[in-house]
Parts: structure tokens; sequence; C-alpha cells
């Protein structure tokens, strides 16, 4: 065959050959070209996945450092992370940061959460509705700011494609204030450094007794069996022949069977009770009889003679008699009546006595006393108002639940109120209950369970104390021993 034919066929087939490979070489091209895309977009998403988690964790663990540099924020402001030393700021306005070649716009916002329950229960987007003044944590259609949550949305955007993520973060850290001693006594207006075993003031509490303990200090203080005393301002009855008859306070009990004592007026003292008489004749027998607040029987003096307390025992076709009002009334303790003396006539309890007028205008007088029949229905009671504790957060807590543990008793309580300030100045507090007031009382169901606390009355203060409130069973035989009182809060 001729050189020059075979030549030019071999030119010929380079050439078909080339463009075969030419197409071939396109047509993998292009079946390729799809793929890198898809590549390129998944490598995209993975950026933009990344960045926005990075943006959540760091702004989470920026929280768990200090709540407030999150909480305190301009809600629904953009703001986005700039590095300062080892650590992140909050700066305003988005940025943009370069990954595998690519510019991407990042940024994130904060918003408050509501929650049904007053801010304690579940999460909800609906407004807020209801004062929560009552009934604290109510029901569920009362729905207020949870102060210890917030919502975060970080987004990034690349391109036309727009991508966010969002995380609710919560006051996660805890703490809790602890007191289990009040052995040292009172007047510590604040702790030191801890807790330790003082507080700032109490009112009929024992803390002297079983180590770490309180306690009511007297159940039947002045009463059943004690004596109550006449109080030292309402403590004189009148009449009109011989005038004031003052009633001893501190001279005269009054016990649940009878009185006992003696009286001092301007013809002497008049015996209640004749084993306690300034000379003491039970020849006859006699003193005053009390029933329930019901007064009856004699007292003696030796000027005018035999005084009675009330008409049935004298046999008087006359209705009178003295009496002491019933822990419930609205003078509760307050004498009231007369008793009668055949020389000089009606002895008057009380100016306000119906039937002559309201003389109380002219002279406001009384027998007055605190005596309360041993099982009347009314709980002895004590309170103690701890030291004040330093958390040591500038920016403040938030108080999260109250807990007590000891020995509770049947019919008794143990209740609490809570006072908080950014100021270190206890004058400038006011002791708050569930609803934020005086008159309201957070009451643990039972000893080692914890209620929660209303954070819209402690939400960022520094400075917490509490006010416990012991009260007795109705018997006044039993008290509830509170030995821990346990405060857990949130930095």
């Amino acid at each position: 065959m001729n050189s020059k034919f075979l030549k030019g066929q071999s030119i010929i087939e380079a050439i078909i050959g080339i463009a075969i490979g030419a197409i071939l070489v396109g047509a993998a091209a292009f079946a390729i070209l799809p793929t890198l895309r898809s590549n390129q977009e998944t490598r995209s998403i993975q950026v933009i996945n990344s960045l926005n988690q990075e943006y959540i964790d760091s702004v989470k663990n920026l929280a768990e450092a200090d709540w407030n540099s999150i909480y305190n924020k301009n809600k629904g402001y953009l703001y986005h992370l700039a590095v300062s030393g080892a650590s992140y700021v909050i700066t305003d306005n988005s940025t943009t940061t370069q990954r595998d070649g690519r510019v991407f716009t990042r940024y994130f916002f904060i918003e408050n959460v509501n929650r049904d329950s007053c801010g304690t229960g579940n999460i909800t987007t609906s407004s807020i509705s209801g004062n929560c003044a009552t009934g604290f944590p109510g029901g569920a259609n009362d729905i207020t700011e949870d102060f210890s949550t917030q919502k975060i949305t970080a987004v990034v955007e690349w391109e036309n494609t727009s991508s966010s993520r969002v995380q609710y973060i919560t006051r996660s850290g805890n703490k809790s204030f602890v007191q289990t001693d009040w052995s040292g006594g009172a007047f510590q207006e604040n702790f030191p450094a801890k807790e330790n075993n003082k507080f700032t003031t109490s009112t009929n509490i024992d803390f002297t007794g079983a180590p770490g303990s309180i306690i009511i200090k007297d159940l039947n203080l002045g009463g059943g069996s004690f004596g109550e005393d006449i109080d030292s301002t309402y403590k004189y009855a009148w009449n009109d022949v011989i005038g004031w008859i003052d009633f001893n306070p501190g001279v005269i009990k009054v016990r649940d069977n009878y009185l006992e004592g003696y009286a001092s007026s301007s013809v002497g003292y008049i015996a209640l009770d004749c084993a306690t008489s300034p000379v003491p004749d039970c020849s006859p027998s006699y003193k005053v009889l009390n029933n329930g607040g019901v007064l009856s029987g004699w007292a003696w003096n030796d000027i005018v003679g035999w005084i009675s307390f009330d008409a049935a025992t004298a046999t008087s076709s006359y209705f009178y008699g003295v009496t002491i009002n019933p822990p419930l009334d609205v003078n509760p303790g307050d004498f009231s009546g007369w008793a009668w003396n055949d020389i000089v006539g009606w002895i008057s309890f009380n100016c306000n006595n119906s039937g002559i007028g309201d003389t109380c205008l002219n002279s406001d007088y009384k027998v007055k006393t605190n005596w309360i029949p041993a099982g009347g229905g009314i709980s002895a009671s004590g309170d103690l108002i701890s030291s004040v504790f330093d958390t040591g957060i500038n920016n403040g807590v938030v108080l999260n639940t109250i807990m007590w543990k000891g020995t509770p008793v049947s019919g008794g309580n143990v209740e609490f109120q809570i006072a908080s300030s950014d100021i270190q100045n206890p004058a400038q507090w006011d002791y708050k209950g569930p609803d934020g007031s005086a008159g309201s009382f957070y009451q643990p169901l039972d000893q080692g369970r914890s209620m929660k606390i209303n954070p819209a009355h402690h939400n960022n203060h520094r400075y917490f104390r509490y006010k416990i409130f012991l009260g007795s069973n109705p018997a006044r035989t039993e008290t509830p021993a509170v030995i821990d009182v346990i405060i857990n809060y949130s930095p």
C-alpha cells in the first residue's frame, strides 16, 4: 500500500480520535459540573450551620459567665461577636466573615421569653396577661416574662441564601444560701463573708435549745396554766364613788379558770382571789372565776366588802356581768360590762359599755388582757429576721426557690417573706410574699419541699434576707422546729 495513503489515513484517524475525545471530555465535564456545584452548596451549608452554631455556643457561654451581659441587651437589635482577648464581646450590627473564599454575613438578636403560670410554666408566644398578684404561681392563663430565659436567633447570609438557628438559653447557674444554726443570737445586721449562726432580730423565738434549730419560745406565754398579763396601758376600770381602779399589770394574771392577784384603788386593794390577796385569807374562800372569758364570782375589799362579777352568783334581779372578748373579736382581750358593790355601786370595765353612751370621747379607758383560752383556736407564734446576705454579684441574681427542713406539727405553719435590693440598706427594703405585698406569705407545703419564689419581685438584686414566721397548733401545745433554711438563686 502506498505509504502516502497510510500517512493520510493516520492523520484522519487522529483527528477523529481527538474529536471523539473532546466530545467525551465535554460530556464528562457537563456531567461533573452539577456535582461540583452541589458539593459547593453542601460545603456552604456546612459552613453556615457551623457559623450559626458557633454563635449559639458562644452566646450561651457568655450567659453562663454573666447572665446580665445577655439579658440587659436591647431586644430585637442586631448584634455580632467580636474577639476580645481570649473571649468575645457583644457588638452592635452585623459582621462579615470569609470561609473557603466566600464571604458570609452573620449576626444574632435576643428576645425575651414569656411563660404561663406567672413566668414559671411552659413557654408561650402569647402576650403578658394577668398580674399574678394572688395565688402565685397562678394558673396557666397567667402569663408573664421569664426573667431567666432568653431566646437567641443566630443568622448567616450568603448570596441569596439566609439560614437561622434558634436556641433558648437559661440562667443555668445555681447557688444556695443555707442557714443551719441561729444559736449565735441577734443584732447582726449583715452576714460576713458567708452564712453563720446569727440573725438580726426575733420575737418569741427560742434559738438556744437543740443545736441548730429555732422554735416558738413560749407556747403558753401568759396563757393557760401560766396566766396572761393585763395590758400596761389599758388597765383601768371606773367607779363614780372611788374613781379609777388599777388592774395592776404583772400582779393580776388571767388564767383559764380564774383571775389571781389584786387591783389598787382609793379604798385599798381589791383582791380577786383569796389565795393571792395582799393578806391571804380564804375563810371563806372566794375568787373571780373565768369560764372561757365569762367572769363570775366575787372579789373583796376591806372597806366596801364584796364585789360581784355576775348577776347569777349574786342572785340579782338585774342582769349584769363582766366578760373578756374572745380571740377572734374585733377587740380581742378587752374586758366589758359591769361588776356591782352594794356600797359604791356599778364598776365599769370599758368606756364603750353599751347603755351608757360613748363616754370614750371623754376618757378612753378599759381593762385589756392578752389572754387566750387554751384551745381557743389561735396559734402561738414567733418570727425571726435574718441578717442580710451579699451574693457578691454586682449585677444581681434571681431568687428561685425557698425551702425549710425540720419538724412540722399538725395545724401549725412555717411561712416566709423575702426582701431583696441592689442597695445594702435594709431600711429601704420591703418584706414581700408571692403577690408582692406584706400581707402574703410563701408557705411551702412541707419541710424538705421547695417553693418557687416570684421572680418579678426579686430579679437582679445583689442582697437579700428572709423573715420566717412560726405558728403552733391551735391548742398551743406543739411548735414546729426549723433546722435549715435554704434559698436557691442563680447568678
